[in-house]
Parts: structure tokens; C-alpha cells; sequence
């Protein structure tokens, strides 16, 4: 399987529109995405750490809000990593590669998501207390995803570029590290009982990690050489 395409030409919007593509990513993972997640974090009564957005569009009946919000960070993600592979002179496999599993990162969370996130008393209690075992369960495993479709990604800059790789090497130790970080001293506290997996806050981090680490990645393209390309137009 090829990694790269035989020449550097770039896609023409990339060509023609290039400085109206970069400052959409800017504008949409540096100020519009995480000022969204703020408001996410601080719908209803209880305070971000208290709860999970799974409680805020379920318990708190804001689940509209939510799924625009999953959908905006799905369509920045994917923008980003078509961005991405487009600049950095990746071959057609690799651009299906990397996008399917974008798309099957999505289709995974959604359908986590999907599964009710209900509290209930009597009779039913037992069939929410599974359901909500399996939207945990399927939520996390799409956002385990998404870390490992853009691990594998960043990965494939060792190849492209050494320097470029280590720096991606090192942005994604962040987000990991940080993110488990997050996970476990900012997790939910509200109700001893009955912990929830994860807060608000914790998630949004994941996501914004995420965002603005292809961001830079992008940037990392467009200035940093491909040196398998040079060497072949050498050779």
C-alpha cells in the first residue's frame, strides 16, 4: 500500500482557498468548538462536575443541544483530518483508511449515545441499569476510537518526517496523559451511590484534545517537508 502520493501538489481548495481553510479550523477548535462545550458544561442545575453530558441530555432534557454539539465536533474532526491528510501529500488508501475509521468512530459513539441514559425505580430499574451499562460501554469504546484512528495517524509522521514525528509523539502523550488525568480527578461526584463514569468536564476535554491537536498536526503539514517524496523525486 502506497503512503503517499508521487508528487506535493496539493487538492484545489487547499490551492486556492488555503488561508480561508486555515482560519475556519482556527476560528472553529481555538473559539467557536470550546466556547459550545462551555455552554454544554453549564446547562441545568448541577455543576459540570457533577454530571456527564450523557445527564445533561437525558436527565436534564437538553438532548437536542447535545446532538448538535456531538454532530459539530464529528464534522470538525473528520474537516480536520481530511485537512490534514490532504496537505500532507497522503495516498487515496491512506485518505479512505483514516476517514473510514473516522466515520466508524462516529458510528460507534453515536450509537452509544443512542442507548436511553435513564434512572428509573421499580419494575423497569433492572432494564435501565443495563441499558445504561451499554451506552457507557459503546460511548467509550467511540472515544477510544477516535484517540486511537488519530494515534495511528500521527504515527504515520515518523515516516513522513522525523522531526514532525516526535512532536506528534509528544502531542499525543498529552492527550492521553491529560485526559487520564481528567478522567480520574475530575470525575463525577454527585451521587455516591451511583458514580457515573465520567463529568462533563472530563469528556469535553477529550474532545477539545482532540480538535486542537489535528489543528496543529495540519499546520505541521504545511510546513514541515515530506521527505519520502523529496527522495523519490531525487532518486
Amino acid at each position: 500500500m502506497k503512503v503517499f502520493n508521487d508528487n506535493t501538489s496539493l487538492p484545489k481548495y487547499l490551492k486556492n482557498h488555503s488561508r480561508v481553510m486555515e482560519l475556519v479550523l482556527i476560528a472553529f477548535w481555538c473559539v467557536i468548538f470550546p466556547m459550545i462545550s462551555a455552554v454544554c458544561c453549564t446547562l441545568g442545575g448541577q455543576r459540570p462536575i457533577f454530571k456527564s453530558l450523557s445527564y445533561v441530555a437525558y436527565r436534564e432534557d437538553h438532548m437536542p443541544i447535545i446532538l448538535f454539539y456531538g454532530f459539530l465536533f464529528l464534522a470538525g474532526f473528520i474537516l480536520a483530518m481530511k485537512m490534514c491528510l490532504d496537505a500532507g501529500q497522503y495516498s487515496k488508501q491512506l485518505r479512505i483508511l483514516f476517514l473510514g475509521l473516522s466515520f466508524i468512530s462516529a458510528a460507534i459513539l453515536t450509537a452509544g449515545i443512542s442507548v436511553p441514559w435513564l434512572e428509573v425505580e421499580g419494575e423497569l430499574a433492572e432494564k435501565y441499569d443495563r441499558l445504561r451499562q451499554i451506552h457507557n460501554t459503546v460511548a467509550m469504546v467511540g472515544f477510544i476510537m477516535f484517540f486511537v484512528t488519530e494515534t495511528l495517524f500521527f504515527l504515520t509522521t515518523l515516516y513522513r518526517n522525523p522531526k514532525q514525528g516526535m512532536i506528534s509523539v509528544g502531542m499525543l502523550a498529552y492527550v492521553l496523559i491529560s485526559s487520564l488525568f481528567m478522567i480520574k480527578d475530575a470525575n463525577l461526584k454527585g451521587i455516591i451511590e451511583r458514580p457515573y463514569p465520567v463529568s462533563s468536564i472530563a469528556q469535553i476535554h477529550v474532545f477539545c484534545s482532540l480538535g486542537f491537536t489535528m489543528t496543529i498536526q495540519y499546520f505541521l503539514m504545511r510546513l514541515m517537508p515530506n521527505n519520502r517524496i523529496a527522495v523519490s523525486e531525487t532518486a
